[in-house]
């Protein structure tokens, strides 16, 4: 068995007209990435049913044991496979982050935030680490947000500049990166 992570993303080549329809060409390009690691990584040839847990985490119940996970923001999606439970996330940088941190980090993170020389790269670590965190749990952000995070490791995955990309999983697995034009 593989004792790696193989990370696939994929950037949109066209700008959506809304945020609503971006978001429906991310989700469908986080599935074709999701298809395109089974074919390539199991030598499954068509995308099995998927279902989700009482907090929305996919799996595919034909496949107990393929473990998957899959994030997107801005133009890009990411999907990563692992021969563990894993959990990724992405995130572009965005605008006011503080109104977030403030919001979800509480007082004492927020003074973190005003004090980090990079708040941005601050901030996209922060909730990206929270994200990820979340979706290896299988549970809600807001039932894993702040707090200590025991029992995991957490790492980062260049994927593309102006993007942050953690990963989560009880260990930290050497990451193959993937590029794929879509």
């Amino acid at each position: 068995m593989r004792e790696y992570a193989v990370l696939y993303a994929a950037e949109l080549s066209r700008a959506a007209g809304s945020r609503r329809e971006n978001a429906r060409l991310l989700s469908d390009a986080g599935r074709s990435l999701l298809a395109r690691g089974l074919l390539e990584l199991y030598h499954i040839p068509h995308l099995p049913e998927t279902a989700r847990n009482e907090n929305g985490k996919p799996y595919l119940p034909e496949y107990p044991d393929i473990h998957f996970n899959i994030s997107h923001s801005g133009s890009l999606a990411v999907c990563v496979f692992a021969p563990v439970p894993i959990g990724i996330d992405i995130q572009e940088a965005c605008r006011n982050p503080s109104r977030v941190i403030r919001r979800f980090g509480g007082e004492a993170l927020y003074a973190k935030y005003e004090a980090a020389e990079n708040r941005d790269a601050f901030f996209l670590s922060w909730w990206t680490r929270e994200e990820s965190y979340a979706k290896w749990k299988g549970s809600t952000l807001t039932g894993c947000i702040g707090g200590e995070k025991e029992d995991c490791c957490f790492w980062q995955a260049a994927v593309r500049e102006g993007f942050c990309c953690t990963l989560c999983a009880e260990r930290r697995l050497p990451t193959k990166i993937c590029q794929i034009p879509i």
